[in-house]
């Protein structure tokens, strides 16, 4: 009765409690949360808060707020695994323009 799971709809800790209804998923439970997973992409801001596969838990939903990308990204931003994907600003931007306090512009 799911829809069909996509990176957009995936998040690691409800499937995990829906699945282990019918088996032990401890020692992947256990690999998520060393990773730290969690809820994955769930609770980011969407590009586009008024687009239909924007999470209703992400933080910029309800208030329908278009984030601010050049403050997200600075510094770079967490990939699916916060303990290992990190993304470096030049490998998720082209040319990258900074202002004199070196904030991404």
């Amino acid at each position: 009765g799911m829809p069909d799971i996509q990176w957009m709809n995936l998040d690691p800790l409800k499937l995990m409690e829906e699945l282990s209804q019918f088996t032990s998923l401890e020692g992947f439970r256990e690999m998520l949360d060393k990773a730290q997973v969690g809820h994955a992409y769930m609770n980011r801001p969407c590009l586009d808060p008024n687009d239909t596969d924007c999470p209703h838990s992400a933080p910029n939903k309800d208030p329908r707020q278009v984030p601010d990308i050049a403050a997200e990204l600075q510094g770079g931003c967490h990939g699916f695994s916060k303990k290992f994907m990190h993304w470096q600003e030049e490998l998720i931007l082209g040319e990258r323009v900074k202002d004199s306090q070196n904030a991404l512009q």
